[in-house]
């Protein structure tokens, strides 16, 4: 959509930030990640790979239309993370979305045995660590967003204008979930 997308360099990009996590985050042991997507569609990327989804009663479509990233669990304890690709490739947000997904992979995999679970399908009907993996995820790739920064200073007008548009439209947000799983969600995005 008019912006051409070096795909050597995205890739040198996902291989730089995977290694850099793994080796900072999970002390050099790989995570089980099937494979990065990039998806301009996330609703029917993620009713592709989890059509049971739309079925459930407390599905709420907008919800995923508008994340940036997700973590599709696998039943073979492995993960595939899709990241929205959405205005510009060109600054670090998608970036710091990826370690938001990398994050819950590796949340996921340390509480398993914690948690007494056999896949991490299992976890997401885990309310606390579902919520704890969200402030978590947040955390990390907030920081990792503002090591970024910290390289381009010209970026950081842009992170200081969204973070307080973020914090602005937190109470509408909040307003407007019924599901107390969900304000619960919205509230760990917000303080993580």
């Amino acid at each position: 959509r008019g912006e051409i997308v070096n795909l050597n360099e995205l890739n040198q990009f996902l291989k730089e930030i995977t290694d850099y996590y793994i080796k900072v985050e999970n002390n050099g042991i790989p995570l089980p990640v099937d494979e990065i997507v990039f998806v301009h569609d996330m609703l029917s990327e993620i009713l592709k790979r989890e059509p049971y989804l739309s079925s459930q009663p407390s599905f709420d479509k907008s919800k995923y239309e508008s994340c940036g990233g997700y973590t599709v669990l696998l039943p073979n304890n492995a993960a595939t993370i899709l990241i929205k690709k959405e205005g510009s490739m060109n600054n670090f947000y998608w970036m710091a979305t990826l370690v938001h997904e990398l994050t819950h992979v590796k949340d996921y995999l340390d509480y398993l045995s914690i948690l007494n679970m056999k896949t991490l399908v299992e976890m997401k009907n885990h309310l606390p660590f579902w919520l704890w993996t969200e402030f978590h995820a947040k955390y990390k790739g907030y920081m990792f967003l503002l090591m970024m920064i910290k390289k381009c200073p010209e970026q950081m007008q842009q992170y200081i204008q969204d973070t307080l548009e973020r914090v602005y439209s937190f109470e509408k947000t909040l307003d407007m979930q019924t599901d107390f799983a969900q304000k619960g969600y919205y509230t760990m995005h917000l303080i993580g």
